[in-house]
């Protein structure tokens, strides 16, 4: 998998910088990246930051996390979100941004 690219500003204080570093090696989110990458590739289809974690519940806690590591994998060029293709979510109901895989 790429590297994550870093969280934190540089004019974040040390502490954030030394969260952040702790946050990007933690197997914990590489895994949540793979399970949702795994999500996008089976499906073959764009979907709802709520449509994934609905996928992947028990394995993600919250959906908002499903939201973070979607930045993660759009910083790493793994994913793209399609803003022209906004679509109503299957969970929500609202128009929602959609994610997939890059190309």
């Amino acid at each position: 998998m790429t590297p994550l690219l870093p969280i934190a500003r540089r004019t974040d204080p040390a502490g954030s910088h030394f969260a952040a570093a702790a946050t990007m090696d933690s197997r914990w989110q590489k895994s949540e990246c793979a399970e949702i990458l795994r999500v996008l590739e089976a499906t073959g289809e764009a979907m709802s930051y709520r449509e994934i974690w609905r996928a992947v519940r028990g394995r993600i806690p919250e959906a908002v996390e499903v939201m973070r590591r979607l930045n993660d994998l759009r910083a790493s060029g793994l994913v793209t979100a399609s803003g022209s293709k906004v679509r109503r979510c299957n969970v929500s109901g609202r128009p929602v941004q959609v994610w997939e895989v890059a190309a």
